[in-house]
């Protein structure tokens, strides 16, 4: 399942990578969801909360339609940290196997708000549920997560990797990251790790 970020639509965000997806053999949804403002291309415009509500009924007609028993979610940004809320408060540790998110505000960051408080109660204790595996991929010159660490997990089960420690010339930015080749190739191995490719830069 692929899940957008804030002020972006399932084709913005996704064009590139979910055929990709689609070639590799895997069965992709896309969610559109908070398009609730005058230009209803813009989406993820709602809090947290209610967007993970959202995510949770769209997973539920993922599940019925397709008769697995969990889902891979690979978010950017806010569409990164929503399934996290998901994860926690909604269920979702029972039917999200991996999350994989693509400069992803999971604390409190100089950019656009997103609620400290449902940060802090996101983030209370550990920032991962047990049993779902995370991979967090960053960028060094993301401009709106400020700074780009506040993308960062601690809790077990998570994987950080940020792109320019594997590609130093790198120069991928926040919305740039989910079309770059190399962001690509990492979502691609961290949803089939044991066949997972070098990078190549």
């Amino acid at each position: 399942m692929l899940v957008h970020g804030f002020l972006e639509n399932s084709y913005d965000n996704w064009a590139s990578l979910s055929p990709e997806l689609v070639d590799a053999g895997y069965c992709v949804f896309a969610i559109d969801y908070g398009n609730t403002g005058p230009v209803p291309a813009f989406g993820a415009l709602e809090p947290i909360p209610d967007s993970a509500q959202e995510l949770s009924t769209f997973v539920d007609s993922v599940l019925d339609a397709t008769g697995a028993e969990k889902v891979s979610i690979v978010g950017h940004s806010k569409g990164g940290t929503v399934p996290r809320y998901y994860a926690r408060f909604l269920g979702g540790d029972r039917t999200v196997s991996r999350v994989i998110a693509l400069s992803p505000p999971n604390y409190p960051t100089a950019g656009p708000p997103l609620g400290n408080d449902v940060l802090e109660r996101l983030n209370e204790g550990s920032d991962t549920v047990a049993g779902i595996e995370y991979t967090t991929i960053v960028t060094r010159y993301d401009q709106i997560v400020v700074p780009y660490t506040a993308s960062l997990l601690s809790g077990a089960g998570n994987t950080n990797i940020v792109l320019q420690d594997l590609c130093p010339a790198n120069v991928t930015e926040h919305t740039g990251i989910s079309y770059d080749p190399l962001a690509q190739q990492l979502v691609r191995n961290a949803l089939d790790p044991e066949n997972a490719q070098p990078v190549s830069c």
